[in-house]
């Protein structure tokens, strides 16, 4: 992508995705937590006030290969997170559509219509 406004709002889209709930996710990533034997898939669902919640580890900052790397300390809810990352990816999404919207190269921007209606012809 070439240097620019346009370049720099993906940039700074990308690093507020990473910094976000969403960036944890690329630690967690090499780790299937439904085959772990330690903790295995559901077993760790609770219910409290009426909502079921999966306990989820405490935040990472690194590659984590096996389960047994992982703290539960924080009292984190699986669905919670989920949300979490879902919105940032969604924010993230935004920013990158408006990040092209906002800043088309004048060689793609189509000239407006003639007031009658007539479609105008953009200049080369």
């Amino acid at each position: 992508m070439a240097e620019g406004p346009r370049r720099e709002a993906v940039i700074q889209a990308r690093s507020k995705l990473l910094s976000s709930t969403a960036g944890e996710v690329r630690y967690l990533a090499g780790l299937d937590l439904h085959m772990q034997p330690y903790r295995a898939g559901s077993k760790g669902g609770r219910i409290r006030s009426g909502r079921v919640i999966l306990e989820f580890p405490d935040p990472v900052n690194s590659l984590i290969d096996h389960q047994l790397q992982l703290t539960f300390n924080a009292h984190r809810d699986g669905a919670v997170f989920a949300e979490e990352a879902m919105a940032a990816v969604t924010r993230f999404m935004e920013e990158l559509i408006t990040a092209f919207e906002d800043h088309v190269p004048e060689r793609f921007k189509r000239a407006a219509p003639h007031p009658d209606g007539t479609p105008a012809v953009a200049q080369a």
